[in-house]
This record gives structure tokens, sequence and C-alpha cells, in this order.
């Protein structure tokens, strides 16, 4: 007979944000409050002076089946991760913002970016730092021939270390022929391109049928969520620096677009490459992306979950063959 594996929460060593009250909201049937009935355990990082090997030594093992959510969305250049210095042992992580060099495949799990600020409106609600007061719900559906734009992108540049140069965008303002709007500003330099204030509503680009993804001083971006809530087909920059959120569990290959910087002058001709039908597919797959593993809280809870389990069997499988 197949069990259901469970999982066990330190609440005494978790903090009062999302996670923990999302993962409390989830059904007896994952969640255990008895350790010994535990197929792993969960603590929630917030703050660096937390250290994981407080949280039970008895349990630790070294971190064994252990998840550790660490929702610092970390900047390049800078240690803002709960975990920075820290041995984690064998420990998994639910990372958001996590870049290649140090995400283990089939052991970490990549969580959407921005968790720990910004809430789900599900289930028919919106996502985002902006969306939050300016809600597009009734674009998810609309098909991408009746969009109002083509693709856009709002948004700063930023001086300093960044994970991708935004500066790179400034050549395409203005070039708005190609159904491309992009609006930006400079904060620290001056460059060609750059506005000082915006002159459409964040809410009225939504209305496109790409949204540009770019990263900023985090290599994940806030914009990959917030155009799958709007059925938008989302162009991700630099994916080859982060994991897409729940990589290899998602089929983003059917959704998104990927592109490097040396791609961004050729950006017009490249989504113009699309026809109509492939636009339609991406635009259905994203919107079945988004329905499936994001809509709410619910919905991304289970997926770190399912995806957690799914690491834990394959493991199993590996070390015993």
């Amino acid at each position: 007979m197949v069990t259901t594996p469970k999982f066990y929460m330190y609440e005494e060593y978790t903090v009062n944000h999302l996670w923990p009250r999302w993962l409390n909201q989830i059904s007896s049937k994952y969640r255990t409050r008895d350790p010994a009935e535990a197929c792993f355990f969960v603590v929630v990082h917030d703050t660096p002076s937390r250290h994981t090997t407080t949280v039970s030594q008895e349990q630790w093992n070294g971190g064994v089946n252990h998840v550790i959510v660490d929702t610092h969305d970390m900047r390049i250049g800078q240690s803002k991760s709960a975990l920075c210095g820290q041995n984690i042992g064998h420990a998994m992580l639910w990372k958001s913002s996590a870049t290649f060099a140090t995400f283990r495949p089939h052991h970490d799990v990549e969580i959407p970016i921005g968790l720990n600020r910004a809430a789900v409106k599900g289930p028919h609600g919106s996502w985002g730092r902006w969306m939050d007061s300016q809600p597009r719900d009734d674009l998810r559906d609309l098909p991408p021939e009746q969009r109002k734009y083509f693709a856009t992108f709002m948004g700063t540049a930023l001086d300093g270390e960044v994970a991708f140069d935004r500066t790179l965008l400034l050549p395409l303002v203005g070039q708005s022929d190609d159904g491309i709007v992009i609006e930006m500003k400079c904060r620290g330099f001056v460059k060609p391109g750059c506005s000082a204030t915006f002159t459409h509503t964040y809410a009225d680009l939504l209305n496109s049928t790409f949204l540009l993804a770019p990263g900023g001083r985090q290599v994940a971006s806030f914009r990959l969520m917030e155009a799958l809530s709007v059925g938008a087909i989302p162009v991700i920059m630099e994916h080859e620096l982060t994991p897409n959120p729940f990589e290899g569990h998602v089929p983003w290959q059917d959704c998104a677009l990927d592109i490097g910087d040396h791609d961004v002058p050729h950006l017009a001709n490249i989504l113009n490459s699309l026809d109509p039908e492939q636009l339609q597919r991406r635009h259905d797959a994203c919107r079945r992306i988004y329905e499936m593993y994001f809509q709410d809280a619910e919905k991304i809870t289970m997926m770190a979950y399912d995806a957690t389990v799914a690491n834990i069997r394959g493991y199993t499988v590996r070390s015993t063959k």
C-alpha cells in the first residue's frame, strides 16, 4: 500500500510570513504535527541569524530529508541570502532567485520570486507589486491577435552590478512601429532612451502579446509571474543564469521564450518569426501553466510539495541502483 508522504514544519523556528501560513493551510493528508510520521521536515528562514542546525539536533541528521525555505531574493554581488555562510548539509532548498551555479537539479526547488513580500490574489486574482492595485484579470483569456501591444516593458535600469543589463533595451525605446513599447527610467546615470517619467500605465502595458522579463539586481524577474497572470507570453532574458520556478517540473518550453543579451538587437525579428498559430499555442500553454501551478497559494504550495516528493523518490531510486 502506497502512503502519502507527510512533512513536519518546525513552527517554533518559522516566522510570520506567507510560507508558514500557506503550509499551515495544507490538508492533514500531507502535513503532520508528529515528527515521527514525517517523510521530510520544513523550516522557513528569513534572517541570517537563524541557523539550520538549531531546528532539531535529534531530527537534523546532517540535513537529510530537510527542506529549508529561503525566501530572500538574493541580489547579484550581495549576500542577502538567509543561508549565507551556513552549512546546510544535505538539506534541500526551496529558493527564489537561485543561480545555476549553486542550484542542485533533482534536489533543490526554485520557487517564485517575491513571495515574502507580495501575496497571490487567487483564485482569480493577480500577481505582482503593481498589479495588486491595478488588476488585469480580464486579459488572461484575450487572444494574442486582440491585444493592444505586441511586446512591452516598463522598469528601471540600475547603476552598478546587475544580473541583466537593462540598458541593452534602451536602443529599443521609441520603436513603437514594431509594436514594441519600452519605457525605462535610469537610476544613477543618464543615457539616450532614459525617461524622467512614464507616459503609459503599467496596467495598460500588460495588454500585450509578449511581456519582457529581464532580471535586475536579482537574477529572477517578478515579471515572469505577472506575464502568466495576464495571459501574456513571457520573454525570459538570461535564463542560463537562473532556473525558472519549479524548473524540471513545469513545461516552460511550451510557453516562454528565452533570449540572451546578444539577441536583444534582433528582438523584433525573433518575436515576429512566430506565426499566429504558434502564438496561440504559447498563449494557451502559458494560461494552462498559470492555472495548474501558480494561480493561488494552494497550487504554489502543493507544487513545491510535489516537486520535493518527486526529488526524494528520484534520489531513492538513484541511490539503490
